[in-house]
């Protein structure tokens, strides 16, 4: 059987951290083969090294592995306590299977396995789930305290950007109109999104804004934020995610061109008119316009404007304006 310069490659890198089991369903191949592949290019395993089943702190997993695992719960993972330990999943839609994908590659130490959910034997979602592992109880614990996912400050301060890019590429998502990015939080108490705002705040100095949206809230960037953002997690976000962060024209064109389409509708232009008439009567309004108004130099502006646009009638018609 050959051996692709990549499976050779991942085989040499990865043959002390995997079992050769774990090895073999990541790149297609035997066990057999793997082991007789490693002999041939002399690879030994490193009996020192531990393997994933006897990790029993979070610290023992590889740092990337570390941050995707909290991105990925702080957006679209679960952890399922499954007896004793958990097992981590996932799911998402077709679009978005380059994605699943890339993140069942990276947590390969955690042995995920891909499978499909169907519809009118069509497929629907791609997910992906690991095998159960002691490590991830910890996880668990600190996620799901009361059952429920939480969002703490110990968990927060783990994050990295790669972290944060794994987050805003599961729950994020990009307003080609308006240029700003919006976090799907609404499964969050406005406590815990006080929280987020800080952290924010505090690590990377950038402030989003909490929107309330029927009884939920959701964290918001502003288009100078959200310019912050996308330098910090820029270099992590994979090709298939780009349109996450603004990067894909035809979304933007096809957006645009929405936008204008929908500003021209009767009801639409009906609407604003009526909200603006409400607007321009409430009582503060009206207030700050006639304070607007009253100042000396809005006053002379006004003079100036009506002296370049007032119509003055020339001598040979102005027997008609008398009669």
């Amino acid at each position: 059987m050959k051996w692709e310069k990549e499976e050779r490659l991942f085989l040499t890198e990865n043959y002390n951290e995997f079992s050769s089991q774990e090895i073999s369903k990541v790149i297609g191949k035997s066990k057999s083969a793997v082991l007789s592949k490693a002999w041939k290019l002399g690879l030994k395993k490193d009996l020192t090294r531990k393997s994933t089943k006897s990790i029993k702190n979070i610290n023992g997993l590889p740092k990337e592995v570390q941050q995707i695992l909290i991105g990925s719960l702080l957006g679209d993972g679960t952890l399922e306590k499954c007896k004793k330990n958990s097992s981590f999943y996932e799911a998402h839609c077709l679009n978005q299977e380059s994605y699943a994908r890339w993140k069942a590659e990276k947590l390969s130490l955690l042995n995920p396995h891909i499978f499909y959910s169907y519809k009118n034997n069509l497929k629907e979602s791609v997910r992906f789930h690991t095998k159960t592992f002691l490590v991830l109880n910890q996880y668990r614990n600190t996620f799901y305290p009361l059952g429920k996912k939480h969002v703490t400050k110990e968990i927060l301060n783990q994050l990295e950007p790669l972290g944060l890019a794994v987050w805003i590429m599961d729950d994020g998502t990009y307003d080609y109109n308006g240029n700003r990015i919006n976090i799907a939080t609404e499964h969050l108490s406005y406590e815990e999104h006080l929280l987020m705002k800080e952290w924010f705040e505090n690590k990377f100095n950038i402030s989003p804004l909490i929107y309330k949206h029927k009884n939920q809230f959701f964290i918001s960037f502003g288009v100078k934020e959200t310019k912050k953002l996308i330098e910090i997690i820029k270099l992590f976000i994979i090709p298939s995610m780009t349109y996450k962060i603004g990067e894909d024209k035809t979304r933007r064109e096809n957006s645009i061109k929405k936008y204008k389409e929908y500003r021209k509708r009767k009801d639409v232009k009906e609407r604003r008119r009526l909200n603006q008439i409400l607007y321009r009567n409430r009582p503060d309004i009206k207030e700050k316009m006639r304070l607007y108004n009253n100042k000396p130099e809005v006053k002379e502006r006004k003079r100036n404007w009506a002296k370049l646009n007032r119509k003055i009638l020339t001598p040979s018609f102005a027997h008609v304006a008398r009669e």
